[in-house]
């Protein structure tokens, strides 16, 4: 392997200097420089963000907490009107835009996605009964309602939580997993464009209510080819997810076949990842949970590769920065370019990895990040953005 020159950012005073192996370097020689910029100051920003990539740009939208929710959890929103911290990638700068209230009540939440370069926000209520509701489109610094069409993916909610999961292969491919906790239910949909209207669909063309694992409900889902593969959750005490079983479903007959995993598997608690991403026939996992004790758990550093052509697992030999590792922890992922960002807005530094060496083997003809930047705010609201290019495991 030709030997690969990467590049992390400090945007801290003091100068860091470190090694360590990002993805498969066989090498392992990788450097570590320090470089700044300063940016402007964005004023007070949100504890917790929902991070996109389009167009060498990341968008982040700061969330509201709605500490008088019902879910056993507090719910994270964008609804109820907050802003987008704008990062231009191309000439390192950042710019923050509010937008004001959408449609928001506590039976309502989001999932944001990109299709064919546009950003959308798509709205769907958990109380009664569960429904896609309306559709968004970013255009102009606001939010744009857009027509929306969807049929048959409804359901009773009472006293019943959903599973939501949008894989994404390509910028014109868009699938969505809808499944209900423990239930053996799963619905799948692929987002498309109506030429009709000029609007925008959510089309059913697979489910079932026979997940073979008992109380299980699909937890993510990948694309393999014209089939879909999912990884389950299922509830004994609490939801675990079960890494070595997947289902493979083929639409076109309507059937899936479960399939074992051989191999080692993430040694991950509970629901497995927070963050799952595409690249062809690969699935990139991070941000799981470790149990360090019999009622402790830690967030886990350790980046994992799932082939959906062997089914098998492989760890990374690179790891989350130490430094990310909180609940404020978000990442996106730019699918065209296999460029992984893991951003905290409290991090004090902005990560980049470049290597030199194109690599042809994804989705377009330019690959790899050549911009080495760090971003310093003159606030105490600071970006850190890592890039993680794979030079062995994406073949």
């Amino acid at each position: 392997m030709n030997s690969k020159k990467y590049f992390v950012l400090f945007t801290q005073l003091l100068v860091f200097l470190a090694t360590s192996t990002i993805f498969a370097s066989a090498d392992g020689e990788v450097q570590f420089e320090k470089i700044q910029f300063s940016f402007d100051s964005l004023g007070n920003l949100s504890q917790t963000h929902k991070a996109i990539y389009n167009n060498d740009h990341l968008l982040l939208f700061g969330e509201q907490v709605d500490y008088d929710s019902k879910y056993d959890q507090h719910r994270n929103s964008i609804l109820s009107g907050t802003y987008v911290m704008d990062v231009d990638l191309n000439t390192l700068t950042a710019r923050k835009v509010l937008f004001p209230l959408l449609e928001s009540t506590i039976f309502m939440e989001e999932k944001i996605f990109v299709y064919k370069n546009d950003v959308f926000m798509i709205i769907y209520n958990t109380n009664w009964y569960f429904k896609y509701r309306s559709l968004y489109k970013w255009l102009n610094d606001s939010w744009v309602a857009m027509k929306f069409k969807t049929a048959d993916i409804q359901f009773r909610m009472l006293f019943r939580y959903v599973e939501i999961h949008i894989t994404q292969s390509d910028s014109d491919t868009v699938i969505f997993t809808t499944s209900l906790l423990g239930e053996n239910m799963v619905i799948f949909s692929k987002f498309t464009e109506n030429d009709e209207d000029v609007g925008y669909m959510l089309t059913r063309f697979y489910a079932t209510d026979e997940l073979p694992l008992p109380s299980s409900h699909v937890l993510f889902t990948g694309l393999k080819g014209e089939n879909l593969s999912s990884i389950m959750e299922m509830k004994y005490g609490t939801y675990h997810w079960v890494p070595d079983t997947i289902i493979e479903v083929n639409p076109n007959n309507e059937t899936f076949v479960e399939i074992n995993i051989q191999g080692d598997v993430p040694n991950w608690a509970f629901s497995g990842p927070r963050y799952v991403f595409q690249r062809q026939d690969k699935l990139l996992l991070a941000s799981g949970t470790e149990l360090i004790g019999i009622d402790q758990h830690k967030q886990s550093r350790d980046i994992w590769i799932l082939n959906l052509s062997s089914y098998t697992y492989a760890q990374l030999p690179v790891q989350l920065p130490e430094e990310a590792m909180s609940y404020k922890m978000c990442a996106a992922f730019d699918v065209e370019k296999s460029i992984y960002y893991v951003i905290d807005v409290d991090a004090a530094s902005l990560r980049h990895t470049n290597s030199p060496v194109p690599d042809d083997r994804l989705h377009h003809q330019d690959y790899g990040c050549s911009t080495r930047v760090a971003v310093h705010f003159q606030s105490r609201e600071q970006l850190r953005r890592r890039t993680c290019n794979d030079a062995n495991y994406f073949k």
